[in-house]
């Protein structure tokens, strides 16, 4: 369906349109980009504070697991070192119980809601363990520090002992439960990730979706307008040239029609045709002036070039001079001097008589009635070539003469209404370019603050992954530290298996050694005896046998020593294998108790690993938003840069009227006024121009 509607109507309701779908493009980017906002802002409250509490808690278990290995395995303190360690180790539940509290403030989705269930359960469980060995472990300090005797000293390290074993069995379910929770917790913040890296492709997507829907219907619209305004002219343009070669063709009845062409351009068509029906009658007349003279009569003689019909007139009037010019010598010398343009000639009439006196008067009576009102015609349109609008025929005529008056007369008027109608349009279109344009550096300002605000959140965004990508550093560096850790616990396991072996093997030797030693007191009895034998039987040779019985002696004196030698080695080395059995069980301990730290250790790495996972998840997720950020300040610049173009255009389209004003500007009106002010006109343009470059 065509509307009827102005070039100023549909320019502007295409810019309206253009406006309304650069607000529409601007309010889905804000929408997306406060949605991303309060997505990011949640997982920094939410994922990181429960991030933050599981590893207070794994950290809390271990501070106090290791106080209660020191307590429960007799590491030698003063009473200062281990009240200090109670402390400690009260300080480590406590960091817990906060931890804790704000855990349970923070809302979880059920799989973390179960897990946590879990914990606390088995928590209870160890903290009740825990309590009690710490319990025990102060009763025995108390006990030692009233001085209690090795007995009860040991019955209370064994009761340690006991309900330390029983913590760690608890703990071990308590760890696993921890696990648990952060696999679960991992899982939800990598869920909240993915929510929010949908709602990021969803609002790029719709952003995208829109922008293309309406750079189509921008272009869809500039074409249409486009189309609309050549068709105007165009059709305007083929109205004027068939009027043009209607009248070469001399075919006056042919007329524009003013429905074909743009409302703004109606009035120039309806007033050709006025020109037209204006000057049709007057020369219908002279036609039928010119079959008088053919008849006998003499009418006035025109004197100009014409085409068409006019040329057809002036060939008939240079018809009847030929036929005048015959009658009498004075008609031809008036003919003459009407075909030189001497009006003011007069063939004198009394020399003659009758009809041809009459018609000589009847001459001279005519060139004077047709004198009067082309001196004054001619004045008119001299003044009307120079641009002046007002100027009007004054004298009174009669018939044709007052018909040529009132021609002249309506189309001096035809013109200047038509061009003050085009001075009105100009002005129209000029302000309408002028709103166009700072409409258009409006949006183009907003559009340059909204990338402004686009530019800062993509640099927090940044200092955001910069700030992950630095913890998933830290977290690689802790998990290379706790396999060096790791690394060490189980040399040093595989060292003190050694030392054990090579104990059992001392404690083999010196059983030997100490069957020597036996052997070596067996043979020092036999000398004793063999030496008292001796004695006895140089006591018995008397004299003679004294000096055997001096060495007997002597032998039975080195025999005593030698026993009383070997019996203080053995009670030595029965005093080192009980030794050597005491370093070995202590030594299997030891190793048994590097074993279980070498556990730990690697409990530990596994967890510092998957953190290190999580932050590097992390900084890959926050970097992709900030792709979508710079993707979005990417199509707000480009918004922004089609504003500048639209307002360029604008002040093209007020150039081009202020032209169009100086051009119609220079006719003079009625009452001494002008069309147009084209300093007005060059004025605005020039504040138009200055507005776009400040913008």
């Amino acid at each position: 369906m065509h509307l009827d509607l102005t070039l100023k109507t549909k320019v502007g309701a295409a810019f309206a349109l253009a406006f309304a779908l650069a607000v529409a493009v601007g309010a889905v980017a804000l929408l997306a980009t406060r949605d991303l906002r309060d997505r990011l802002v949640d997982v920094a409250e939410r994922d990181v504070a429960s991030a933050t509490a599981v590893g207070a808690f794994s950290e809390a278990h271990t501070a106090v697991m290791r106080r209660l290995n020191g307590f429960a395995l007799g590491v030698d303190l003063t009473l200062a070192q281990r009240a200090n360690a109670y402390d400690k180790t009260d300080e480590a539940a406590r960091r817990y119980d906060e931890a804790a509290e704000r855990y349970r403030a923070i809302p979880h989705g059920p799989a973390v809601q179960a897990a946590w269930r879990a914990l606390e359960a088995s928590d209870r469980a160890f903290r009740r363990s825990a309590q009690d060995a710490l319990q025990a472990a102060r009763e025995r300090d108390r006990a030692a520090a009233a001085g209690a005797t090795p007995e009860a000293t040991r019955a209370a390290d064994a009761r340690v002992r006991a309900l330390w074993e029983r913590a760690s069995e608890e703990v071990k379910g308590a760890d696993r439960d921890l696990q648990q929770l952060s696999a679960a917790q991992v899982a939800e913040t990598a869920a909240h990730v993915e929510d929010g890296r949908r709602a990021a492709a969803g609002a790029v997507a719709a952003a995208v979706a829109l922008l293309a829907a309406a750079g189509a219907l921008l272009l869809g619209l500039g074409w249409g307008v486009a189309r609309a305004v050549g068709r105007s002219v165009r059709v305007l343009a083929l109205e004027a040239e068939r009027l043009s070669g209607a009248v070469g063709r001399g075919s006056l009845d042919e007329r524009g029609a003013p429905a074909l062409v743009a409302p703004e351009f109606r009035p120039v068509v309806t007033g050709l045709n006025g020109i037209m029906d204006a000057f049709l009658e007057p020369i219908r007349r002279s036609n039928g002036l010119v079959e008088e003279l053919a008849d006998g009569r003499v009418p006035p003689v025109i004197e100009a070039r014409y085409a068409g019909e006019f040329e057809a007139v002036k060939q008939r009037w240079n018809a009847l001079f030929e036929a005048t010019r015959r009658r009498t010598d004075d008609v031809a010398k008036l003919l003459a001097a009407a075909r030189e343009g001497r009006l003011d000639v007069r063939v004198d009439a009394s020399g003659y008589r009758g009809y041809n006196g009459k018609t000589v008067e009847d001459l001279n009576a005519v060139l004077d009635t047709i004198d009067a009102p082309l001196v004054e015609a001619t004045a008119v349109l001299e003044r009307l070539a120079e641009r002046d609008l007002t100027a009007r025929m004054q004298g009174a005529y009669p018939g044709d003469y007052g018909r040529i008056k009132a021609a002249v007369n309506a189309t001096a008027q035809a013109l200047q209404d038509a061009l003050a109608r085009v001075a009105t349009t100009t002005a129209g279109v000029s302000a309408a370019s002028a709103q166009i344009a700072a409409s258009s550096q409006a949006v183009a300002a907003g559009a340059s603050e909204q990338a402004a605000s686009l530019e800062e959140t993509s640099s927090q965004l940044e200092a955001m992954a910069a700030a992950v990508k630095s913890s998933a550093g830290s977290a690689q560096q802790a998990s290379a530290l706790a396999q060096a850790a790791r690394g060490m616990a189980g040399e040093g396991a595989t060292a003190m298996e050694q030392m054990a072996s090579a104990m059992a093997r001392i404690r083999a030797s010196a059983e030997g050694t100490s069957q020597i030693i036996k052997d070596i007191n067996e043979i020092a009895f036999q000398t004793n005896l063999l030496a008292l034998n001796a004695a006895v039987e140089a006591a018995r040779a008397g004299e003679a046998g004294r000096g055997f019985a001096v060495v007997a002696e002597e032998v039975r004196s080195l025999a005593l020593r030698s026993k009383e030698a070997a019996t203080k080695t053995e009670e030595l080395i029965r005093d080192s294998v009980r030794q050597t059995g005491e370093g070995d069980a202590t030594a299997r301990a030891v190793a048994r108790k590097l074993g279980e730290i070498t556990g730990s250790v690697a409990q530990v790495t596994d967890l510092v690993t998957e953190i290190a996972a999580s932050s590097r998840e992390q900084s890959s997720g926050i970097e992709q938003v900030a792709r979508a950020v710079e993707q979005m300040n990417a199509v707000t610049q480009q918004n922004a840069s089609s504003s500048e173009q639209s307002s360029a255009a604008a002040l093209q389209l007020s150039g081009q009227s202020d032209e169009l004003s100086a051009l119609v500007g220079g006719f003079r009106l009625e009452a001494g006024g002008r069309l147009a002010r084209p300093e007005a006109a060059r004025a605005r343009s020039s504040a138009l121009a200055r507005a776009g470059a400040s913008a």
